[in-house]
């Protein structure tokens, strides 16, 4: 979070010296927090981009309801962080606390299962590791199978890549070669079996 003295003007200079600094495969969000409006301006990118893209949550290519939104969740590679926060903000999945677009201030339903997932088994479906990130900022029991029987994992080890698979088992993103060792939990999470006996390790890209 980026806290400024006041101004409502997109900060395109700001963000440029940004982009060219920062690692090109790490995703990042950004909350600008203009601190005598009340109002957070907030802009991403996704792993493998320079450029951020600022939110825009009245797109009219959003959704005002929990059908809308399952009509977008029901289509494969819709999942992306506007979507995300755009059900937040009307309620759905959780709840922005005291009702302004405050990404430090938000209630997550892990509970709350949409038609059959929640956001992260969605995010991973889709890939988007920055989504990811940000949905574990809270506990979510990565054990449990979802409507469709399947857990997050299994859905990442299929759909996604090593950023979504390293955002679930909270990797840093690096390219060094340095060793990390899994965590108790970690190791209980990745020798979990599905129906059919495969591990996450073991699934296979139906392309």
């Amino acid at each position: 979070m980026i806290e400024v003295a006041g101004g409502s003007e997109f900060p395109i200079k700001a963000l440029d010296c940004l982009a060219e600094v920062l690692d090109k495969q790490k995703p990042v969000i950004i909350q600008w927090d203009l601190m005598h409006s009340a109002e957070y301006l907030v802009f991403f990118k996704q792993t493998g981009q320079s450029a951020f893209t600022q939110l825009q949550m009245n797109s009219p290519s959003l959704f005002n309801t929990e059908d809308e939104l399952i009509i977008k969740l029901s289509k494969q590679g819709s999942f992306q962080l506007p979507l995300l926060l755009n059900g937040l903000k009307i309620g759905i999945g959780g709840q922005f606390n005291g009702g302004a677009l405050d990404l430090l201030n938000v209630s997550l339903d892990v509970k709350q299962e949409l038609d059959t997932g929640h956001f992260n088994d969605y995010a991973a479906r889709d890939d988007d590791s920055l989504s990811l990130r940000f949905l574990l900022l809270v506990e979510w029991d990565l054990a449990r199978q979802n409507g469709d029987g399947r857990r997050t994992f299994e859905i990442a080890a299929e759909y996604g890549g090593p950023q979504s698979l390293s955002a679930l088992l909270n990797l840093p993103i690096t390219s060094s070669a340095e060793e990390h060792c899994f965590s108790s939990i970690e190791k209980e999470l990745l020798a979990l079996r599905n129906d059919l006996g495969d591990s996450p390790l073991t699934l296979k890209s139906p392309n």
